[in-house]
């Protein structure tokens, strides 16, 4: 694995980002993984989306790149999350705040294979910080307080692509209890 540094944002929200995290030879695998995944897919005003297969090939590679990189196993391992928003499409606001059966949807960690020629940040308005979309680069936030509660820094939109193509791979952690990255921690 290779070895990339997280940079924490500046503010309240717990955003942790590693540009490089991709090569534009894995992008090209995971989007080619997701093509051929027979997963049912919705296309909606949040763009196109489904929940791929990473149990095997390169998106089970990512998986563990990101479990390796936080520290924290994926107490809910199997998918990623594949959406491809064209122009005029984003994301309403929302926190990734979930809880199935004993485990906290704890981390968020989102990879762009493919970033529109204009628009489509992510933002966090609570934070003040909207992060542009970048191919290769993974961002990865924390979506809980240390008591469980959701953390309002975290809350966060996708903005509108404006031009070309914007297409992310997100995983869900989920864990017993609030944790930090490995990298956070150390920090």
């Amino acid at each position: 694995m290779r070895w990339l540094q997280f940079r924490p944002l500046p503010g309240p929200a717990r955003i942790h980002v590693a540009d490089g995290w991709l090569t534009a030879d894995e992008a090209a695998a995971a989007r080619a993984a997701c093509a051929a995944d027979p997963a049912p897919r919705r296309h909606d005003d949040c763009g196109e989306s489904l929940e791929a297969d990473a149990s095997h090939g390169p998106l089970a590679v990512l998986a563990r790149r990101i479990d390796a990189a936080t520290g924290v196993p994926n107490g809910l391992p199997g998918t990623l999350r594949y959406r491809h928003y064209r122009p005029g499409e984003a994301h309403p606001p929302q926190h990734d705040h979930y809880r199935i059966g004993r485990l906290h949807l704890v981390l968020t960690a989102m990879m762009w294979l493919e970033a529109p020629t204009a628009g489509g940040e992510t933002r966090f308005p609570a934070a003040g910080v909207a992060l542009p979309p970048v191919a290769g680069r993974l961002a990865l936030w924390e979506n809980c307080l240390a008591d469980g509660r959701p953390d309002p820094a975290s809350w966060h939109e996708a903005l509108p692509v404006l031009a070309g193509d914007k297409i992310t791979l997100t995983a869900f952690i989920y864990a017993p209890r609030v944790v930090r990255p490995a990298f956070a921690e150390a920090a």
